[in-house]
């Protein structure tokens, strides 16, 4: 479980990346804890870049959340 999490944490991170100032994975993820029920993504926007392009339009697997429930 963990290495999918690890997976879709890294796709989202990367597809947002330009639109941030500063993005970091968090929660049991970032502990590498054995069992990941959810991704925690915390991000500081950057705002002109969100309101150009749309924020969410930029993550094409999870368009509606940056959370994501993984059991």
């Amino acid at each position: 479980m963990a290495e999918k999490a690890q997976s879709l944490a890294d796709e989202v991170v990367s597809n947002i990346r330009d639109l941030v100032k500063r993005i970091e994975v968090a929660g049991s993820l970032r502990r590498r804890k054995p069992m990941v029920h959810d991704i925690d993504i915390v991000l500081i926007p950057v705002e002109d870049r969100i309101c150009e392009t749309g924020f969410m339009s930029a993550i094409p697997v999870f368009p509606t959340a940056i959370a994501m429930r993984l059991s």
